[in-house]
């Protein structure tokens, strides 16, 4: 089993990864990509809870066939439609309010033009993000868990028991990892 979070920037796809990390589930991130982090021309510091699989990684047809089992891997909803056939896999689909989003991402890189560089959000987002799901709720091989961003932080608690009954080897432990207080603007 290869357990996948997904979604779009700003959509708490790296505090899922940290709970599924913390739960003693195995993570996979692209070296490449950390290092392209770390030295980029923004100076990018790096996070200890960053979890980035390069495009170079999911873009690839065969990239998933070549994880170790039982790992956790963090793919954009963009590159879920090219997932190689696997024994099986659970998506945990995070989604966020596009207001949210936007609100966020201003806030967090001040320097972007958010409104030049996603031009026709937010129908952009609804149309990426409901026709990934589509694609991957015809596949008999994905379990897709949809996980609302709000929903998480108001209710910790049955977020992890809704994983829990999916199968996912999470610790209700976790739950005292999520802060609404450091929700993420």
């Amino acid at each position: 089993m290869i357990y996948i979070v997904s979604g779009i920037h700003r959509s708490g796809t790296s505090m899922m990864m940290d709970l599924l990390v913390q739960s003693g589930i195995r993570p996979y991130y692209s070296k490449i990509r950390e290092k392209q982090m770390q030295h980029g021309k923004d100076d990018y510091k790096l996070n200890k809870n960053f979890w980035e699989t390069g495009v170079n990684d999911y873009m690839q047809l065969g990239f998933t066939s070549e994880l170790p089992d039982n790992c956790c891997v963090k793919i954009p909803a963009i590159g879920l439609p090219i997932l190689s056939p696997a024994v099986g896999y659970k998506i945990i689909y995070m989604r966020r309010d596009p207001d949210s989003i936007r609100n966020s991402y201003i806030r967090a890189m001040p320097d972007d033009d958010f409104d030049n560089k996603y031009p026709s959000w937010p129908s952009h987002y609804w149309r990426l993000l409901d026709g990934v799901k589509g694609i991957m709720q015809t596949r008999r091989d994905v379990d897709l868990i949809e996980l609302w961003y709000d929903d998480i932080l108001k209710d910790p608690l049955n977020t992890i028991k809704k994983l829990i009954a999916h199968d996912i080897p999470i610790l209700e432990s976790v739950v005292d990892l999520i802060d609404p207080q450091q929700r993420r603007f």
